[in-house]
């Protein structure tokens, strides 16, 4: 599984981190910026993996866009 420092390297698409923002507002109603969401963004791929299996993501930072802010409205 990639570390988070490697997704933020690599990943091209800025979309699928806003995503994971998303993803924790929406189910577990955290509000996370872009670089604290990373972690959730990182266990994407293995996802299925991990499903079963109790743990826990460290997500860090409140200083959410206003641009993203916008966006998760319109969702």
């Amino acid at each position: 599984m990639a570390g988070a420092l490697e997704v933020l390297r690599s990943d091209s698409d800025p979309t699928a981190i806003d995503a994971a923002v998303a993803e924790l507002l929406m189910t577990e109603k955290v509000l996370a910026e872009g670089a604290g969401a990373v972690p959730l963004r990182a266990l994407h791929p293995a996802r299925q993996r991990f499903l079963a299996r109790r743990g826990a993501l460290v997500l860090s930072g409140g200083h959410v866009h206003a641009r993203i802010l916008r966006w998760l409205r319109l969702s």
